[in-house]
């Protein structure tokens, strides 16, 4: 479960650089797991924007808002 947490969160940190805010302060940051380990939804509040990613642990499915 570790190893997949770091994974997420470094493809987390990628999409943001990616995404041009590797400067914005990353204020405030949620995770949230389903005891079913299929979705883990990511938030983030970015200068006063909120960045919603949401993962699927099949590996098929990644929907950022």
């Amino acid at each position: 479960m570790n190893k997949i947490l770091q994974l997420l969160n470094y493809d987390n940190s990628r999409i943001l650089n990616e995404g041009g805010a590797q400067r914005a302060q990353r204020k405030r940051r949620v995770i949230q797991w389903s005891l079913g380990g299929h979705t883990m939804v990511t938030q983030w509040s970015l200068g006063g924007h909120t960045i919603v990613t949401r993962w699927s642990y099949n590996g098929h499915t990644m929907v950022i808002q």
